[in-house]
């Protein structure tokens, strides 16, 4: 038997599916940052996924955030969101 098919299968299928998830938030912020009227706005997103959201988006969207967060802050209170973007180390794109 060829037990090594499937795994490879299932392995191919959630490679992909993560793909399309990226591509998914990518287009999501993209028309969050065209249709906001703001020259100037700023991106979190976890580490794993962060570069590839970045590498998803147009230049002109890109050059619009002006600070990056390789970080998770999906659970952060309002006050530690706006602290995190203001106190740390961002990364400037």
């Amino acid at each position: 038997k060829n037990w090594g098919a499937p795994l490879a299968d299932d392995h191919n299928f959630k490679l992909e599916f993560k793909r399309r998830l990226i591509r998914q938030i990518s287009d999501h912020i993209r028309r969050l940052i065209e249709r906001s009227g703001w020259d100037v706005c700023w991106l979190a997103a976890h580490k794993e996924i962060n570069q590839k959201i970045l590498d998803e988006l147009p230049p002109a969207v890109c050059n619009r955030i002006k600070k990056n967060l390789p970080r998770d802050l999906t659970k952060v209170g309002q006050k530690e969101l706006l602290d995190q973007f203001l106190n740390a180390n961002a990364l400037l794109i």
